[in-house]
């Protein structure tokens, strides 16, 4: 079942939505509450992701199958005892599966939506309601449920005409629309990192892009990240709680394929420091991207962005001493530049009157590396094999033996994690 509904995660992200339907249609436990739930988002996503408007009509024909869907979810769900009713369907508000409840309080939101303004403020405190079980359910990400609830809390306080039909139910919503937001925004964060934690990459670009505020800086990042994160570009140890998980995959993906997604990360970035170009996250993740996509274009390339992503990390740095990733990038940096050979060293003269520089030592590489791994302990597995090659390159043959371990021991699985540890394994020979 987990196989299946990656399938259909994975189909709704590229927008085949009538193959998700299909795909959907033709499993096995139809009333399973996570396929339908699916089948209801598919169909939402499908009459607003098409070329065309739909007609009122269509669109009340598609929201009603998949209201149909999430309730036979709800059944299964064993928690559709107390219900309400909306223009005759029965609602549950007691269910315990999360995605369930928050599609109905949607769908049943955008059905009333259809009606006009007087039966979506009807059915405001329904939505509102259905939506509060989701946010208060325990160990389940809310924060979506929050982002629909302080959207309506919006237009409850900024509507003149709603607010005046609010009065004639009674006991018209109170809310603080900035306040609602500033939650609604740090649980919409939250619940990113916990997708990107529990490696479910594709629902994490999905609900990234769902998001309201799509030019945030703190969720441009983060969708870059998570595309980073999909190519299987880096690895991170999964004995700790960390924002950057491995990536199980054990291939390694073509050429083509990174270019594609790194580009496709980059403009997000790009749109994210527009908004604000002293975010600390933003700037670093611009330097990584510049520096994977340089990479792919061989080493000319890479030398002729050496200052730019150098600055970029430094400027992240100077914005946020405690950002560990670019103390572990900057620290990389300053090694690689350390051990450029002779030839690549004549290369770099081509493009600069004066080719960048570095050292091993405490004042730059060992410097950013050491305080990598004071912020984030035996996080970053390159971290760790840069550490061990520093301390060789110095003739420190025991520190260098002591990271080359902890490369070894490092707990996780992915083809970076394979090719650093196979690397360590072969300077360890060299102690």
């Amino acid at each position: 079942m987990e196989k299946d509904l990656k399938i259909a995660d994975r189909l709704l992200e590229e927008k085949k939505y009538d193959d998700c339907i299909h795909f959907l249609g033709n499993l096995h436990n139809k009333t399973n509450p996570e396929v339908c739930w699916r089948q209801a988002r598919v169909m939402f996503m499908q009459l607003h992701g098409g070329t065309t408007k739909p007609t009122k009509h269509e669109a009340r024909a598609q929201l009603t199958t998949a209201l149909d869907r999430i309730h036979a979810g709800l059944v299964t769900d064993g928690h559709n005892a107390d219900c309400l009713t909306v223009g005759g369907s029965p609602i549950s508000v007691h269910p315990t599966n999360f995605y369930c409840s928050q599609w109905n309080g949607i769908i049943v939101d955008h059905l009333s939506k259809l009606e006009g303004g007087n039966e979506r403020t009807k059915t405001a405190f329904k939505t509102h309601d259905l939506w509060q079980v989701s946010i208060t359910r325990t160990n389940t990400p809310p924060s979506r449920a929050i982002l629909f609830y302080g959207l309506i809390c919006l237009i409850f306080e900024t509507d003149w005409s709603i607010d005046q039909r609010l009065n004639t139910i009674g006991n018209p919503v109170q809310s603080a629309y900035h306040n609602t937001y500033s939650v609604t925004m740090e649980l919409e964060l939250k619940e990113a990192d916990k997708l990107v934690q529990e490696d479910k990459y594709s629902e994490c670009v999905i609900f990234l892009g769902s998001l309201q505020d799509k030019n945030n800086p703190e969720v441009c990042w983060r969708q870059a990240r998570v595309m980073f994160l999909q190519r299987g570009c880096v690895q991170i140890s999964r004995t700790y709680t960390t924002l950057f998980p491995v990536d199980k995959a054990s291939a390694k993906p073509g050429k083509q394929e990174v270019r594609a997604q790194l580009t496709t990360a980059m403009e997000r970035i790009k749109v994210g420091l527009d908004a604000d170009g002293n975010n600390a996250n933003c700037l670093t993740w611009n330097g990584i991207l510049i520096d994977r996509l340089s990479k792919l274009e061989g080493v000319n390339e890479r030398i002729k962005n050496a200052f730019k992503i150098h600055d970029l990390w430094q400027k992240a740095l100077e914005i946020d001493p405690k950002n560990y990733l670019a103390n572990n990038c900057l620290g990389i940096w300053c090694y690689e530049v350390s051990d450029l050979p002779d030839i690549k060293r004549s290369l770099a003269k081509t493009f600069f009157t004066k080719p960048p520089t570095s050292s091993y030592e405490e004042a730059s590489a060992l410097t950013y590396l050491n305080r990598c791994e004071e912020l984030a302990p035996k996080k970053l597995v390159g971290n760790l094999l840069t550490l061990a090659k520093c301390h060789y390159r110095l003739k420190n043959k025991d520190q260098a033996r002591v990271f080359c371990q902890a490369v070894m021991e490092f707990k996780a699985t992915g083809y970076d994690v394979i090719e650093t540890q196979a690397e360590a394994k072969h300077l360890l020979k060299k102690l």
